[in-house]
């Protein structure tokens, strides 16, 4: 039975704003139930006598006559000292789907509502909901922002009752009479996960984390913007997958990859649905990225068990770091579980007894950035728990390599490649490894990326108002990549 692949999980911010409505509405009230149901048996009788009127509720002659007054006085029966009927105006208040009568009266009322801005849909319990910083947000045209105020009128009327039902439960016929003011508040971002895997018929498909209760049409304008926030301008890969099987001297990707172009499907088919040929000892195929769960545990594991160790304790007298090397792709890590591996990597790393400045164990994140947008992009990877981020201007392969390296203990290396007619998401694949001729290659790629240190920016700085600043050297960040572990 086919199993499908994950390969990404990318967490939007769409755009939302709250706004203040304040409206006049009719409500259709329902009446007391003894005044109710007199005139439910008057107009089953067509008329009645005020005797069989007090014999059937059980009244007292005086209790009869109040009830008659009151319903005299508010124009609901005629009565001529014996018969009682329904006026005309009472007729007209018995509503045909339920046979009940009910009478209606003008109210104010003010909605605090939240909308998305891209199909206007109301939101229900979104601003618990806090965006992350790593969340991408989807694209809209601005005179959606500009109009908002005056769309957002439409959409209260047009989905009125969803938004009544949401706020409160009564069964008052509740309609609106008209719209006086409308006050928009300031811009939000509700999170919205996008899940990516391969189908059986190995095609890329991605699944959105909808609310049970998402309307179709809402859900068909999401899945439009998060298309067109998707859309590439891909750079030719055929050079790229041929530098990398060269590099890698990876004669399993090699075997599909021909001067037609890379028979992704066969490759998959016989390497990870099949499982039918894979790398030789030491060297496991990957597909999907790093941080996804399927292969998130393995390679902590992986990691962890490439450490020499002795009776539990690391023997290296120099310990040593992890240089993880992001792809050129602005949908890389925007998730929590990107997150999550991280520092679930960066605890599984052995630390000195002894506090060392500056040389601290940790996974360094080496991202593909310029001077001009290092600010915006390290907002990307802020949070609560600060990460070791340093951004480069160098290239390696248009920013289709991906490398997660122990120095000397283990190596990770994936290509991301787009499928022909796919612009929705680049597929990574690849191998973990501990061969040590692999390590060293992949170890040699980093230092082509960042040309030894030459294309170096710096660090994130998240104390001031300026990204990359650069108080260590990168021969102080990364001189690891020059230890051993043994």
């Amino acid at each position: 039975m086919f199993t499908q692949i994950p390969l990404n999980l990318i967490t939007f911010a769409l755009p939302a704003r709250q706004f203040v409505i304040h409206s006049s509405v009719t409500v259709n009230e329902s009446l007391p139930k003894v005044i109710e149901f007199a005139l439910r048996l008057i107009r089953l009788c067509e008329d009645i006598e005020a005797e069989q009127l007090a014999q059937y509720f059980g009244f007292t002659s005086k209790e009869t006559r109040l009830l008659l007054e009151s319903l005299v006085d508010q124009s609901l029966v005629e009565f001529d000292g014996s018969s009682i009927r329904l006026t005309p105006y009472a007729e007209s208040k018995f509503y045909t789907d339920d046979d009940l009568p009910r009478f209606s009266v003008v109210k104010p009322r003010t909605d605090s509502v939240d909308f998305d801005l891209v199909t206007f849909h109301p939101l229900n319990n979104v601003r618990s909901r806090k965006t992350p910083a790593y969340a991408c947000e989807l694209p809209i045209d601005q005179t959606q922002i500009g109009d908002s105020t005056h769309l957002a009128e439409q959409a209260y009327q047009t989905h009125f009752q969803r938004i009544l039902k949401a706020k409160e439960r009564t069964n008052d016929k509740i309609d609106i009479y008209k719209i006086s003011k409308v006050k928009s508040d300031k811009l939000f971002g509700v999170p919205l996960e996008v899940g990516f895997f391969l189908n059986e018929e190995l095609e890329v498909e991605r699944q959105i984390a909808y609310d049970d209760e998402a309307p179709q049409e809402y859900r068909l304008g999401v899945e439009a913007a998060v298309s067109d926030a998707l859309r590439l301008t891909l750079t030719s890969q055929q050079k790229s997958l041929e530098d990398f099987v060269e590099r890698f001297d990876d004669k399993l990707v090699g075997q599909f990859l021909s001067k037609r172009g890379f028979d992704f499907q066969a490759y998959v088919r016989a390497v990870h649905v099949r499982k039918e040929i894979g790398y030789p000892e030491h060297t496991q195929p990957l597909i999907g990225n790093i941080y996804m769960p399927s292969n998130s545990a393995s390679i902590i594991s992986a990691v962890k068990g490439s450490l020499p160790v002795q009776e539990g304790q690391v023997t290296s007298n120099l310990l040593t770091s992890v240089a993880w090397m992001a792809p050129d792709y602005r949908f890389w890590g925007r998730s929590k579980l990107f997150d999550d591996f991280y520092f679930a990597l960066q605890k599984a790393l052995p630390q000195s007894k002894r506090k060392r400045a500056h040389f601290t164990e940790e996974v360094k994140i080496l991202y593909p950035g310029t001077r001009q947008t290092v600010r915006r992009l390290q907002s990307i990877f802020w949070g609560k728990q600060e990460k070791s981020l340093y951004f480069h201007e160098g290239d390696l392969a248009n920013g289709r390599i991906e490398i997660l390296l122990v120095p000397s203990c283990f190596a990770c290396v994936l290509f991301h490649y787009a499928p022909a007619g796919n612009t929705a998401s680049l597929i990574p694949f690849g191998f973990m490894t501990t061969d040590q001729k692999l390590i060293k290659e992949a170890q040699v790629a980093i230092g082509e990326a960042t040309d030894n240190g030459r294309h170096y920016i710096g660090k994130a700085n998240y104390e001031n108002d300026h990204g990359g600043s650069p108080p260590l050297p990168y021969k102080d960040a990364f001189g690891f990549l020059n230890y051993c572990c043994v």
